[in-house]
């Protein structure tokens, strides 16, 4: 009885022990392992070879619209920093209008705009004939000469349309620009002639002065010639 107690106690006894216990903890363990772990995976579709050309076009595209913001930043600055300009109008009768161009102190960064201007020549009833008075009859001339482009509408006081009014309107508009091509020596191709036999009153009414007023031509003068476009056939 005491040679067991001393064995059992023995500390030569317990390293052994401990040795054959972690041995079995670990064969526990290996054997709990059914397979390995699985190996990692790699997802080509984010992958985006530099050689590829989708990328070099996505890389050309980029630069590109970087130069483009970097340049548009630089006009928007320097038209900040440049002075303003001051838009001057033109007086019917002639000359600008009267607006503080000098207090301004804008000098010379001025635009003119000049609008189109509109000369009216009145028909007695039925007649066609083109005869304005020779104060009007000379400006009409100096006005066309100075024009780069012209049109001439042709215009009755009749309150419905017909075949009858509308050749009248065209008789008229035809009259105003053989003046301007023979007697004022402006280009055919510079005037464009147009009419219409009701309608586009210049005065509302049915009084004598009104209707007086609507028996015209209207002659506009452009100082800058537009952009005519050919009609689609």
């Amino acid at each position: 009885m005491n040679n067991a107690a001393s064995i059992a106690t023995s500390p030569t006894v317990r390293p052994g022990i401990a040795s054959v216990i972690a041995s079995a903890v670990c064969v526990a363990l290996l054997a709990g392992c059914s397979s390995p772990p699985a190996a990692p995976t790699v997802d080509d579709t984010i992958r985006r070879p530099v050689n590829k050309p989708e990328t070099l076009a996505l890389q050309t595209c980029k630069s590109e619209l970087s130069a483009t913001k970097a340049s548009l930043t630089e006009e928007v600055a320097a038209r900040r920093a440049a002075p303003p300009v001051r838009l001057v109008g033109i007086n019917p009768t002639g000359g600008p209008l009267p607006l503080p161009i000098q207090d301004a102190g804008l000098g010379g960064n001025e635009v003119r705009i000049e609008p189109n201007q509109v000369a009216t020549v009145v028909f007695e009833l039925g007649a066609s004939n083109f005869n304005p008075a020779p104060p009007q009859r000379e400006d009409l001339i100096k006005r066309a000469r100075a024009a780069k482009f012209i049109v001439v509408r042709g215009r009755t006081d009749a309150a419905v349309d017909s075949a009858l009014q509308t050749n009248l309107a065209k008789r008229r508009a035809q009259a105003a620009f053989e003046f301007l091509t023979t007697e004022a020596g402006i280009p055919a191709q510079l005037v464009r002639v147009t009419w219409q036999g009701a309608g586009d009153y210049a005065a509302a009414g049915d009084s004598a002065a009104s209707k007086q007023a609507n028996r015209r031509v209207e002659l506009e003068f452009y100082p800058i010639a537009p952009n005519v476009v050919a009609a689609a056939r």
